[in-house]
């Protein structure tokens, strides 16, 4: 279905979803499985700024997981 996902006051709107996609904002690419699915993302790819950030959706939605992919030096 279609989703719309609002991280710090900015939209990203999903549609075609069937089940999960994975957006990963460093790859630039949304994606379910092996399969693309940028067209179906609108928007720009989300940033977590360290701090609260602020994070609700919309739609046909049971579950949101963030998984971080930390880095040090």
């Amino acid at each position: 279905g279609s989703i719309t996902l609002t991280i710090n006051g900015v939209n990203i709107l999903l549609s075609g979803v069937s089940g999960h996609i994975t957006i990963n904002s460093e790859l630039h690419d949304a994606y379910k499985d092996a399969a693309l699915m940028n067209n179906n993302m609108q928007g720009d790819f989300p940033a977590l700024p360290p701090g609260k950030n602020t994070i609700s959706w919309s739609g046909n939605v049971t579950c949101v997981e963030i998984q971080p992919q930390w880095r040090w030096l």
